[in-house]
């Protein structure tokens, strides 16, 4: 869903608490990259 859904600007909110959020994390980040978004961290 977040890779079919990703726009420039967005930003993707997971919650820790869910175990399907922390199981997905990893391939949405590699998907994403190979799509040439960057990550960064929020202060």
């Amino acid at each position: 869903y977040v890779v079919d859904h990703i726009h420039p600007g967005a930003v993707i909110l997971l919650h820790a608490v869910s175990a399907s959020n922390t199981e997905a994390l990893a391939d949405i980040i590699i998907d994403l990259q190979k799509s040439g978004y960057v990550f960064s961290l929020f202060e």
